[in-house]
Parts: structure tokens; sequence; C-alpha cells
């Protein structure tokens, strides 16, 4: 065992905490390097708030060597730390809220190498887990992997393995696939069967790709499609010959001269006439189809015929067809397209539909197919714009980045901005929009009238002075918007200091309402929209704290969209971890529902870089929600008889959900949430029974809704919130 020795504050083993800058450092300088076990004790006057560690290199200061940090008790921490050469101290930061606080003992044991590798696996190294939650689901998530690695061999499980598992078609599905395309045709003559019409420009491909391309159509298990090659001139005149040659036997296969593509696409789409409801046209950016591809497409024409448009996953593949990753996407997200194209790569479309924006004046003699899915999207419910979560393309991999699940980057990143503007201006939205933080995607700009509407900012609470006066302070001095009051839904308090606060707070921008009795988290928020007539309401937990200050101009400016019911923010713990990212539904171990990328770092893009992007989130937490009063009304409120604590927010958003509204999460509203700091967790077996049956509550009511998220994908894994992989997917 080694024992620490202080730094900067030599023999004393108190501190005042006084900012969240304020530390304990322990010199590691002289301790073997190697994965260590460490143990603080400590006393203080209040419960530590976003305890953390970090370790000092010479020049910088990062938590990357930390694995583990977590509290055994209230006077204990302990966690693990791997100390390398160039570590020269540890520093932990007890607290971001003052208090006081003293160390009676530190101390680290090495961990040797057997347990490391048992406990952490192939991934120790690669692990960055911050609290007990994390621990819990990597340590899970690694046992699962051992134990996949085990039964294949001692192989990994990343996509490839998965695709092999999972991905390939067997002969059997083969031959069921083939049974229900006959039973297709022996039921509809072959007019009344979708045709499938697709052009491929070689130019610039690789001539094998070019060739795979083709294979990949000819073995179609749906047999009627049409394929338009163009660009034939740009081959080597040997290549172009083969080429031909390859394709002369097959009817389905047309050679387009390289000319006005465009022309020659609305000439084909006129001679359609009568028959174009009943005609597909593909895009897709260079790759394969699976052999189901259009079995598939088929499939959603016949259960749904008034699909107008269908796309599906997709995955990366080497130059030698080796799959490297995939894009598991959600169903049709409005929000989403329009900050990052996710569906450009393979969709179709009908060809009636691709008629008339063809011939639009919009058009410019250039195709651009997120234009195409923006306009088309204006004409089609969003019940006709169908999502097939399997992967039937397969796309080559040039230059691009497809390790973290992120479409690939268009071409025309200023000319997209553009096609956004003008979609805004013919939907007739007050908006405008513009570049956001990662290349290639966009935010869009929702404007809120002169006159800002009035918004009550209702935080229910009982004691714990510090943790509301921190919330209310932050609210204050962080805002700028201006058009606000702070309600204070007073559950009770019997501190003298919070009381004495609660009386003397400005009420230019405050007002304090009593509501004693037991805690009722829905009835406080429904006893304070009775007591307001503010246009606009955020429900806000009292262990907050603002850290933008147009928070609450964003909020407002996308709970101002007619169709758009509650608004969520991004909410992170005092580690700089992201504690809601939106709520999964039907996820976790109870599948109810779940945080998106909770855990992750603040920092971090996340899966499709959607911790990042507005996007639509099918429930919203409770701890900051903003809803107008209109609609909140219109729903019936939270909750109070039925989910007094718990499931409260997604019962409300699903109710939402049912009044025809969707539900957004927005990256530019951020606060931290210190998370059940007033009320505690779950843990005492009253609290854990009336969770219990709230859980039920919501199972009972909401059976049909719990199922796979559509802001999700069953390809992807239900147990953890990470958008890791399912083992084996839900859509098999």
């Amino acid at each position: 065992m080694y024992r620490f020795r202080l730094l900067e504050i030599g023999k004393v083993l108190s501190l005042e905490i006084n900012s969240r800058e304020d530390k304990f450092a322990f010199d590691v300088k002289n301790i073997p390097r190697g994965l260590y076990y460490l143990s603080i004790r400590h006393e203080s006057d209040y419960s530590l708030t976003g305890p953390r560690l970090t370790v000092q290199r010479p020049h910088f200061e990062t938590d990357d060597h930390i694995f583990t940090f977590v509290r055994r008790d209230q006077k204990e921490f302990f966690g693990t730390v791997l100390i390398v050469n160039e570590i020269e101290a540890i520093n932990f930061y007890p607290s971001k809220l003052p208090c006081k606080v003293s160390i009676s003992e530190c101390s680290l044991r090495r961990i040797n190498s057997f347990a490391r590798d048992y406990i952490y696996g192939e991934t120790f190294v690669r692990s960055k887990i911050f609290g007990m939650r994390w621990t819990i689901q990597r340590v899970y998530e690694d046992f699962l992997a051992w134990m996949r690695r085990l039964v294949k061999g001692g192989k990994d499980d990343s996509y490839s393995t998965w695709w092999k598992l999972y991905g390939n078609l067997s002969e059997a599905q083969i031959k069921s696939y083939e049974n229900v395309c006959s039973s297709w045709l022996e039921k509809k003559p072959l007019g009344a069967m979708p045709t499938f019409v697709f052009v491929f420009n070689i130019e610039g491909s690789r001539f094998d790709w070019c060739i795979n391309t083709l294979n990949a159509f000819v073995d179609q298990i749906y047999p009627h499609w049409e394929l338009k090659l163009a660009g034939l001139s740009r081959l080597e005149s040997q290549q172009g010959k083969r080429l031909i040659d390859a394709i002369d036997a097959e009817p389905r296969i047309e050679i387009w001269q390289d000319n006005d593509h465009l022309d020659k696409l609305s000439n084909y789409l006129s001679n359609l006439e009568g028959a174009a409801s009943q005609y597909f046209f593909g895009f897709y950016g260079g790759g394969t189809l699976s052999g189901d591809a259009l079995y598939h497409m088929v499939a959603e024409v016949v259960d749904d015929p008034s699909a107008g448009l269908i796309y599906s996953d997709h995955d990366f593949v080497d130059s030698d067809h080796f799959p490297v990753s995939a894009l598991f996407k959600p169903d049709w997200n409005y929000d989403l397209f329009c900050a990052t194209d996710y569906i450009s790569e393979f969709f179709v479309t009908r060809c009636d539909t691709l008629s008339a924006l063809i011939n639009s004046p919009e058009t410019h003699n250039n195709l651009d197919t997120f234009d195409l899915i923006l306009r088309a999207s204006e004409r089609l419910s969003r019940t006709q714009i169908r999502h097939i979560p399997r992967v039937l393309y397969h796309k080559y991999i040039v230059d691009t980045d497809s390790e973290n699940g992120f479409p690939e980057l268009p071409d025309n990143l200023e000319g997209r901005q553009a096609i956004l503007a003008r979609h805004l201006a013919r939907e007739e939205v007050d908006a405008y929009p513009s570049a956001a933080e990662i290349t290639g995607t966009y935010r869009i700009h929702y404007r809120l009238p002169s006159v800002l509407p009035r918004v009550s900012i209702i935080i229910p609470t009982r004691n714990n002075l510090r943790v509301l006066e921190n919330c209310v302070e932050s609210i204050i001095k962080k805002t700028i918007y201006t058009n606000y009051e702070i309600l204070i839904i007073d559950n009770g308090s019997d501190d003298e200091d919070t009381m004495h606060y609660l009386s003397v707070l400005d009420r230019s921008k405050s007002r304090v309402l009593h509501y004693p009795g037991e805690f009722n988290f829905s009835a406080l928020n429904n006893f304070a929209v009775e007591n307001t007539d503010s246009e606009f309401l955020v429900l806000l937990n009292n262990d907050t704290e603002v850290c933008n200050e147009d928070w609450l101009k964003e909020l407002v400016s996308q709970a101002s969209r007619p169709d758009v019911g509650a608004v969520g923010a991004k909410l992170f713990y005092a580690e700089e971890r992201i504690q809601h990212a939106g709520v999964l539904l039907g996820m976790g171990p109870d599948r109810v529902a779940a945080h998106a990328f909770k855990g992750l770092h603040k920092d971090e893009v996340g899966y499709m870089g959607r911790t990042r992007l507005v996007q639509e989130s099918s429930a919203i937490t409770g701890a900051c929600l903003a809803v107008s009063r209109a609609k909140y009304i219109e729903v019936g409120g939270l909750d109070s008889e039925n989910l007094a604590i718990a499931f409260n927010d997604v019962d409300f958003c699903l109710k939402l959900l049912n009044a025809g509204y969707r539900n957004i999460w927005t990256p530019y509203a951020q606060l931290y949430h210190y998370e059940s700091y007033s009320r505690g967790y779950d843990v005492t077996l009253a609290k854990r029974a009336r969770f219990e049956k709230e859980r039920d509550y919501m199972h009972d009511r909401w059976l049909g809704s719990l199922g796979l998220d559509r802001n999700y994908n069953p390809n992807l894994t239900r147990d953890f919130d990470n958008f890791s992989l399912a083992w084996p997917p839900e859509s098999r």
C-alpha cells in the first residue's frame, strides 16, 4: 500500500471550498506505474456536490487516466487510476458548491495484472468511466464482450463480426423471400407491382466496383428493376467494351449517353404517364445493394401503398468489400435531418412525386438529393416516409471517418445551407439556418416576436438553501431572455435560512407559492401552472445551474413552433459528463425509458453527432422541460395521481405525442444537473416500492408505446444508452 504526500497544503488535511477549482493535490511522481485502487476518507459539513479526480501531467490536467471514481458512502470515495511515468500528481476536487472538507485517510493499492484483465478485458485502456452508473454498465458490457470473444474463439465484437452473425443472408432466408415474392406476383398483375428505376453514373468509380454494383442488381431477389448506366465514355475503351459485353444480355440495363441526365430523367418520367405511381426512383451514392434490398422496399409498399419515400440503414465497406462500420438510423426525424443528412446515401421515392419535383423551377438543372428529400417531406406526411432498419446498401470507403456512425460529408456545404433557407421560406417559417459546430451540420434559428412571450420558470423546492440559491442566482445572472418570472413552489421548508431566503427574494423577478404536504412532483407543477398565466412554462429542478446565457431563448423559440410539444435541454453532471441528451423509450432494465448518451463526456459528439444536433426526442426529462401553457393544459398536465415522482415527464411527453405534437431536444440550452440532490435516490424500501408501482403503471398504460423508440434503431442495444450494437438485433 502507498501513502500520499499532500502537495500545496502541506500536512493540513482540511480545506474550505469556495469555488469548483479548490482542490487537494497528491504527489505520485515516485510511485511505480500501473493500475491502482484509490480510497479517500473524508468529513464535510455538507454532502459533496460533483466531486471529481484528475491527474496532473507536466503541462496540463486531464481525466484520461481516471477509470472509475465513485462514492461508497457519505464518507468514502474509491476508484481506479492508471499511473504512468509522466503523471506528477492526482488532484481531488471535492465539491462544486461551497463547503468545508477534511481528509482523514488516502491510500493506493496496486491492482495486479490478472485482476485487471479479468475485470476490464481488452477494453481496459479504452474505458473512461466516471461514477457508479458507468462503472456497473461498463463492467457488465465488458463481461458480455468477453463472453462473446470466448464463444467466437477469441475474435472481437466489432461490426464486422456482427455482420457475419446477423447481416449475411442464409439460404433459408433467400428461399423464404423468393416464396413471398412469388406470392405477391401471383396475386397482382405485373403492372400493379412496383418497378424500381436507378441511374448509376460510373464516372470516377473503380472498374471492379462497377462490376460489383451491376452484379448486385442482377442478384436481386425482387426482379422488377431497371438500371440506367451513365458515364460509360469516361472509362478506358477496353474497360468500357468489357462492361458493355457484361450487360449485353441483361435487358433491364440501359446505357444513357453522356449528355444531360436530368433531361433524360424528366423525359423518362413523362413517358410513364399514369403508371408513374407504380415506379420508384432510387438514389444511391456509389456502392452495392444487398441481395434483399429491393425485396424489403417492396414489402414496405405492400404494407403501406401510400409510402412515398423509403430509406434504409447502410454500412461502409473497404475495397475488398469487408464491412468496417455502419450507420444505424432513426425513423424520419425532421429536425435531425435538417441538421445532418442521414438519408441521401440510399433511398427510393415514388416517381410521380419525383416528376413534380424535377419539373420545379428550383431544380436549376441540378438535382440535389438533400433538396429533393426536403421538398418531398413538404408533400408527404411523416407516415409516408418509411425507414427500413436493415443494412440494404454497402458504401465503399474512400476518404471518410465512419467509426462513430456519422454520415459522410456532402460536397456542397454552402449550397445545402441555401437549400435549407429556401425550404424554410416555402414552409413560411420565420427562421434561418447557420453552420453548426460539426462540419457539414446545420442549426436552424427560430425567431421570436419583438415582444417576447412571458415565461414562468417553475422550481419546486424544500430546504437545501445552497442548491436553490445556486440555481436561482445562475438564472438571474446568466439569462439574457428578459420576460420571465421565477416561480418557486415551496414544499414545506422548515430550515430557517431557506425560509429567510424565500422571504427576501427580489419580487420583481420571482414569486413564492407554498404547497405543504408530501412531495409530489406532478402536483407541485400542476399547482404552479394553475397560478400563472404566462404563455410558456419551464419546469426546472432546483438542483440545476444555468451554463449558457441564451438557454431560455433557445427553449422558448423551439417551444413556440406550432407542431412542437415539449422541449428539453442538454444537461451535465458536475463531473462534466452528459446527464440528459433526450430520452429513449423502451430502454434499460425496466424497459420504460433512459437518457441518451448518459455518462458521455460533454465534449464528445456521440453517435451520428447527435449530442450536438437538434432533433426529435420521444420524451424529455422534467428536470428542464419547456412547453406552452396551452399545450400543457390541453393534455392534462402531469399525472399527480399515478405518477407522483417517477416517469411523470415521460408520461406527459407521450400524451403530447398522442395529441399530434413532436418533442424536441436541443443542445443549445445547457445546464448542470446535480440530480436528485434534494430528495436523494430511490434506495429505501418504501421509495423502491413506489418506484415499482409507477413503473408498472407506465407499462400498463403505454404498453404499445414503450417498444422500440422510433428515434433509435433495433440494431442498437436497449440494455444501455450508448448506441452500441445489439447482440442480436431486434430487427431480425
